[in-house]
């Protein structure tokens, strides 16, 4: 008579107890992001109704989180803010990240040459992040991580305009979702006319308030595929960035989007797009 075959015990507890700690794990995520300059601060309750989940289970959630350094509790209002362990990662990110590490000098001397802000963007979910900023003066550099809808700003035309036409329409639609009071298909042909135009001077422009607000400039960066992986970008008074004034501005941008570009490994057969 043989042994009997060994069976696996407890097969569904294990399946069952892996989808909660996934379910965990994304709910903690989801509170760390629901945390914007718009809500510094969020309460239980809040977060509670934000995740669909309850107030108890975030409570837990937001111990551990505390614990770690990832959130901290106003010991007066009870509300939770972002911690320093955030603040952490996102140096962390920055330390490790290629594109960043060898974007910051560029971005740099970019502001010193230009004595304008200048800035590296790119988009990810559909929306403009700002990976680093320098500001002149005094010329430091900020690591960013702010998110804003791309097709108002310059580096976020010229990083749309390089999207596949399924990519962008997708894009179209979140933007559309998220203006209120706008007339939809308005809405989607001015960002179409604008990409276009866009496409075909192949540089990014965004002016604030024409003529005497901010005005911004963006080029596009290339991996060493030949993909648009972010913006450079250069933003200040109009009367810095008058139309007298760009040409010698767009040179400096491209010469430094072309340089940077280089440093990841971008070998063109011709040169970078230039402005037309």
């Amino acid at each position: 008579m043989g042994l009997p075959v060994p069976t696996r015990q407890h097969s569904q507890p294990d399946k069952d107890s892996g989808r909660q700690l996934a379910q965990s794990l994304d709910r903690a995520l989801t509170i760390l992001e629901s945390f914007s300059s718009r809500r510094p601060e969020l309460g239980v309750q809040e977060l509670a109704r934000m995740l669909d989940a309850s107030p108890s289970t975030v409570s837990r959630l937001l111990a551990t989180l505390e614990s770690r350094g990832y959130v901290q509790q106003d010991s007066v209002t009870e509300r939770f803010r972002l911690g320093v362990r955030a603040l952490e990662l996102g140096y962390r990110f920055a330390d490790t990240s290629e594109l960043m590490t060898r974007a910051a000098p560029h971005v740099d001397a970019l502001a010193q040459q230009l004595k304008l802000k200048a800035a590296l963007s790119g988009l990810d979910g559909g929306q403009l992040i700002r990976y680093m900023s320098v500001n002149y003066p005094p010329g430091q550099t900020m690591i960013g991580g702010f998110r804003f809808y791309p097709h108002n700003s310059a580096a976020g035309r010229i990083l749309l305009a390089s999207l596949a036409p399924a990519e962008l329409e997708k894009v179209i639609a979140m933007i559309i979702a998220a203006s209120a009071g706008v007339e939809p298909q308005a809405l989607a042909e001015e960002v179409r006319a604008e990409l276009e135009a866009t496409r075909r001077r192949g540089y990014g422009v965004y002016d604030e308030d024409a003529g005497v607000g901010r005005r911004e400039l963006g080029a596009p960066v290339y991996d060493a595929s030949g993909t648009v992986i972010a913006a450079l970008s250069v933003s200040g008074p109009y009367s810095r960035l008058t139309e007298e004034q760009l040409p010698t501005i767009l040179e400096v941008l491209f010469d430094r989007a072309h340089e940077l570009a280089r440093a990841l490994g971008y070998r063109p057969h011709q040169a970078l797009c230039e402005p037309g």
